[in-house]
């Protein structure tokens, strides 16, 4: 099995989510955590690695993870705010 690693430029990915999806809604501080966008049906919307963007939130904020972890999950994860919301993802071992 063949694993391929890449480890996306989170600024040009938001550059070309921005050109196909001016309207994609982007959390504030959570760039790092940037993966992707999706494609396919309706319109694209970016991708935010779950575990990832706790960490971030935890360092910034100075915060236990479970701090991090609740305030992530709460206010953003669970902010539904239309068709553009982004999305996070839970990556497995």
């Amino acid at each position: 099995m063949i694993a391929i690693v890449k480890k996306p430029d989170s600024e040009a990915g938001l550059k070309e989510l921005a050109a196909v999806n001016p309207e994609a809604l982007i959390p504030d501080g959570l760039n790092e955590a940037f993966v992707g966008h999706t494609v396919g049906i309706g319109p694209c919307v970016a991708v935010y690695d779950y575990d990832f963007a706790v960490q971030v939130l935890k360092e910034k904020h100075k915060i236990s993870d479970e701090d991090a972890e609740d305030f992530l999950t709460f206010n953003t994860v669970l902010a539904y705010v239309g068709p553009n919301t982004p999305l996070f993802v839970k990556f497995t071992d």
